[in-house]
């Protein structure tokens, strides 16, 4: 069984813990950045926008589709499906680019 640390050790111990502190804090402040950058990026493009879930519920609005549908935020953020958006046409062929995200997201296209 090991002995008590010295006072050595344990000043190093916290010193070790106050860098990893101090890294983990920079990080925070980064993810914090990007947070924001993909915020504005989201809210300010001109085309309307939607992050959808694996149940086909929205989860977030931007303006533009705010305007485009009609419906406030509050009316549509994890209240709605985003089938409900989409022109009967293309309602299978949508709903067939979503079930092979959920099963290869690199299959599906990228955008519809």
């Amino acid at each position: 069984m090991a002995g008590k640390p010295t006072y050595e050790e344990l000043e190093q111990k916290v010193k070790e813990l106050e860098k990893e502190a101090s890294k983990f804090k920079r990080t925070e402040e980064a993810l914090k950045e990007l947070r924001e950058v993909y915020q504005t990026i989201f809210e300010t493009t001109g085309t309307a926008m939607l992050i959808g879930e694996e149940g086909k519920t929205i989860s977030k609005i931007n303006e533009g589709f705010e305007k485009l549908c009609g419906y406030s935020r509050e009316e549509v953020e994890g209240k709605k499906s985003w089938a409900e958006f989409i022109v009967k046409a293309d309602l299978e062929r949508m709903k067939g680019y979503h079930n092979l995200r959920m099963t290869d997201q690199k299959a599906a296209p990228r955008y519809y």
